[in-house]
C-alpha cells in the first residue's frame, strides 16, 4: 500500500502594518469600548442588542446598544464605517419608526430582550420614558447629514473625547451635562425633552 505524501503548504507572510495603520486599527477596536465605559461611568445600565435584527412597524433594523437611566433610554449606534452619510441614511427610517411609537418600541424591546425589562423602573409608565438616539461614529459626519437628521444626537471627535474624559473623572456627576447635551431637563422629578 502506497503512502501519500502530504504537500507542505507555504505560509502566507503577513505584511507588517505601518504605525498609522496600527493606530487606526486600535482606535476602531477601542471606539465602542470607550462609549460603553462612558455610559457606565455616567450611571447608565446597558442592554446589549448588537447583531439582533427586529422589526418596528414594518421596518427591519438593529441597534448596537441600548442604555437606561431612570426614565431615559438612549439607543447608541457606534460605527467605524467609511461612508457615514450612506450608513445613517439607511438607519434613519428605522430610528424614525422607533421615535414615532416609543411605548410600542419599549414593549418590543421588553419582549425581544428579557434583560431589558429588568432595567426598566416600575416608577415610570411606558409613556413617561424619553428615548434618544445617539450616533457615535469614529469619523466626523457631514454637516449636511447632521442638519437633515436633527432628531438624533451626534457624538464624535472632541465631543466624544470630552464626555469620555469628564465621565471618567467625575463619573455620575457628569450625567447632568450629558443630559443637557441630549436636550433633556428635569421637571417634577422626571426627565423631559427641553
Amino acid at each position: 500500500m502506497a503512502v501519500k505524501k502530504k504537500k507542505k503548504r507555504r505560509k502566507k507572510i503577513a505584511t507588517p502594518l505601518t504605525p498609522a495603520q496600527r493606530r487606526a486599527k486600535r482606535e476602531k477596536k477601542q471606539h465602542p469600548l470607550l462609549v460603553r465605559r462612558m455610559f457606565s461611568d455616567l450611571g447608565f445600565q446597558r442592554c446589549a442588542t448588537d447583531g439582533t435584527h427586529f422589526q418596528v412597524n414594518g421596518r427591519s433594523g438593529e441597534l448596537d446598544d441600548v442604555y437606561v437611566y431612570e426614565n431615559i433610554i438612549v439607543m447608541v449606534e457606534t460605527t467605524a464605517a467609511e461612508d457615514l452619510t450612506g450608513h445613517l441614511t439607511r438607519k434613519m427610517p428605522f430610528y424614525n419608526k422607533i421615535l414615532a411609537d416609543v411605548p410600542g418600541f419599549i414593549q418590543l424591546l421588553h419582549n425581544t430582550f428579557p434583560e431589558f425589562g429588568k432595567l426598566l423602573s416600575s416608577k415610570f409608565s411606558h409613556h413617561q420614558y424619553r428615548v434618544k438616539v445617539l450616533y457615535a461614529p469614529l469619523g466626523a459626519p457631514d454637516a449636511e447629514i447632521q442638519t437633515a437628521c436633527s432628531n438624533i444626537g451626534f457624538m464624535y471627535g472632541r465631543t466624544k473625547k470630552y464626555f469620555c474624559a469628564i465621565a471618567a473623572a467625575i463619573q455620575r456627576s457628569a450625567r447632568f451635562e450629558f443630559f443637557r447635551f441630549l436636550g433633556l431637563e428635569l421637571a417634577s422629578g422626571i426627565w423631559t425633552v427641553s
